[in-house]
């Protein structure tokens, strides 16, 4: 049969790193409550930013890059080797949606005529 293709966009990629940078935030409020309420200040500015949570923020920032597929490599590397079990995940996430799209605009790619004019 006819495989199923999809195209995943850079919103839904960056949901998935934002839910772990989230989670990193939180392990660190349970460990650390003086970080209690902060949940809004640590999303948004990075100066504010500790710990496991600055990498984890760093690691979805940089994913921008990614869509740069030379530099998809050593983000992976980065985000696998982070020692942030969320960060592992959603990169291993982020890598089955990035050979999905890959996939899609194979197939795409693939049914267009040789020489469309």
């Amino acid at each position: 049969g006819r495989r199923s293709c999809f195209a995943t966009d850079r919103c839904h990629v960056l949901r998935v790193l934002s839910a772990a940078v989230d989670s990193a935030r939180r392990q660190e409020v349970k460990e650390q409550a003086i970080l209690k309420k902060t949940r809004y200040l640590w999303l948004t500015n990075q100066k504010n930013l500790e710990l496991k949570t600055v990498r984890a923020y760093h690691i979805r920032e940089n994913f921008q890059l990614c869509y740069e597929i030379a530099y998809l490599r050593s983000w992976f590397w980065r985000a696998t080797h982070s020692r942030i079990e969320a960060v592992r995940e959603a990169a291993w996430v982020t890598i089955h949606m990035k050979y999905r799209r890959a996939n899609f605009y194979l197939h795409i790619s693939s049914t267009l005529p040789q020489n469309a004019s």
